[in-house]
């Protein structure tokens, strides 16, 4: 196997955390776990490897979408994906988004 999928997250992940506690340093408090001996992380993302998710229609995509954009109100930073600063949320609920968004590619 030349690449390994679980080096490749990692190697997308972590950075990506790291960012996200800098600019954000209330998420650490949220994502703060004791482990079983005492030590404390901060986890960023759920446990798991995830699962390959294939998008085969114009719903299944708006379902992701959707689901994706409320990730932080089912974590509680916010209390809807509009309010979340760094959604693309806005561009599809027809307001102003800070940067562009594709709505729908090709």
């Amino acid at each position: 196997e030349p690449y390994k999928v679980s080096e490749i997250l990692k190697a997308i992940k972590a950075p990506f955390a790291k960012q996200a506690f800098d600019v954000c340093p209330m998420l650490k408090n949220r994502c703060k776990v004791e482990r079983a001996n005492g030590s404390v992380v901060f986890q960023f993302w759920p446990p798991g490897g995830g699962y390959d998710l294939n998008v085969y229609s114009e719903a299944k995509a708006s379902s992701f979408i959707s689901y994706c954009h409320n990730n932080p109100v089912r974590r509680g930073l916010c209390e809807s994906a509009e309010n979340w600063r760094w959604s693309s949320a806005l561009a599809y609920s027809d307001h102003e988004c800070p940067w562009p968004v594709v709505l729908r590619p090709g």
